[in-house]
């Protein structure tokens, strides 16, 4: 709405905390949207927290400009004297550290600093510098977990899944895709997996699995990067691999930050042969008119809706009803976290045909996967 507009949110935001009276002469900003109150009359925690609440109520109604409404929620980070630093420097910083935790969290929210607090923005901040040279340094692996075929028990293809070895040891995505993603390298890891997915499985048909493909998760900052498709094709081309053998997999959620965007870059995909997954579903938005809009291949089906499958007759018909249409709309299914022979036995009767899951195999490395490929698919 421009800097006006941004101005005057800032002077109403102004009015109402003045407003809590006991504060007023102690409310100063620091700049942009950063607000510190110095306070010396709180006498424990909980007083700190009960300003914190009576911030966040009174900015709770909406903000007005120009006949707009507008909702400005606030992040409040608390720190004490002496216990937090015995100066304002270092009071500001914890109080800093602790409201960054409370944007983490959710909005509208408050977080009281603690040592463990600064001892994770340590380990963030070592992280993040390890993360920036862990492509150059080759530390990154692909794992890939089975897709099988359970009317013919075979692997027609593979999810691949990155991991990190650092440290001697090896960690997962849920430990540093976030913090790839804040400090702006994860698309430059993206690209990594999707090459490096490509790799592997133009190996293996060299290895005589002429068949099998291999699936690889976008992002919507992926996607959205200049001549992305010109990139991938000149990977497929310089491999020598061909089209149908890679799958892209984009989440409900991604595909929705700019719908109109994603649906022009999926057709640039498909006119070249890739086929596209919409991976996650059952866990967003869940509706069936993004899949023709999409261009989709294939459903992925959250594992969340299959849980309690054996239990849940809700669950049952939810799953039944998805089926149904992806198959009227000839878009096939993949049901994901398959762990019990029961659940197993319902999707056979729902004419689900592909699954993942760790009934069958977990998410192996390269040799590993070999292995499984070469002593048939079976399970227990």
């Amino acid at each position: 709405m421009g800097h006006e507009a941004g101005d005057i949110i800032l002077q109403q935001v102004v009015l109402r905390l003045q407003k809590i009276a006991h504060i007023k002469e102690y409310i100063f900003r620091m700049g942009g949207d950063e607000f510190i109150i110095i306070y010396n009359n709180l006498q424990k925690i909980n007083d700190a927290e009960a300003l914190a609440k009576e911030i966040n109520s009174i900015l709770k109604p909406p903000f007005f400009y120009k006949n707009n409404n507008f909702y400005i929620g606030a992040s409040i980070g608390i720190s004490f004297y002496p216990k937090d630093g015995i100066d304002l420097q270092t009071l500001m910083k914890n109080s800093d550290t602790a409201m960054y935790e409370a944007k983490r969290s959710e909005t509208n929210t408050y977080k009281v600093f603690s040592s463990e607090m600064n001892e994770k923005a340590i380990s963030t901040l070592q992280m993040g510098n390890a993360l920036r040279v862990a492509v150059e340094n080759n530390e990154f692996v692909l794992h890939y977990q089975p897709i099988i075929n359970i009317t013919s028990l075979e692997a027609i293809g593979c999810e691949a899944l990155i991991r990190w070895r650092h440290d001697n040891k090896i960690i997962y995505p849920g430990e540093f895709v976030k913090i790839a993603k804040d400090i702006g390298i994860m698309v430059t890891i993206d690209n990594w997996v999707l090459f490096n997915s490509c790799k592997q499985c133009k190996a293996w048909h060299e290895k005589g699995l002429k068949n099998l493909y291999v699936s690889v998760n976008v992002s919507f900052n992926q996607l959205k990067q200049p001549n992305f498709t010109k990139m991938v094709s000149k990977i497929l081309n310089n491999l020598n691999l061909s089209p149908v053998y890679l799958n892209l997999e984009i989440t409900e959620d991604e595909a929705m930050v700019d719908v109109n965007l994603i649906i022009e870059i999926l057709k640039q995909l498909k006119a070249i042969g890739i086929k596209i997954s919409l991976d996650d579903f059952g866990t967003g938005y869940s509706s069936l008119s993004y899949v023709n809009k999409l261009s989709i291949d294939t459903l992925k089906i959250d594992r969340s809706l299959i849980q309690n499958l054996a239990y849940s007759s809700k669950d049952l018909e939810i799953l039944k009803s998805i089926i149904y249409m992806a198959h009227n709309l000839n878009v096939g299914v993949i049901i994901e976290g398959v762990e019990t022979k029961e659940q197993l036995e319902i999707l056979k009767s729902l004419d689900c045909q592909l699954i993942q899951g760790y009934l069958f195999s977990k998410p192996l490395e390269v040799n590993a996967f070999e292995e499984f490929i070469k002593h048939g698919i079976h399970y227990t």
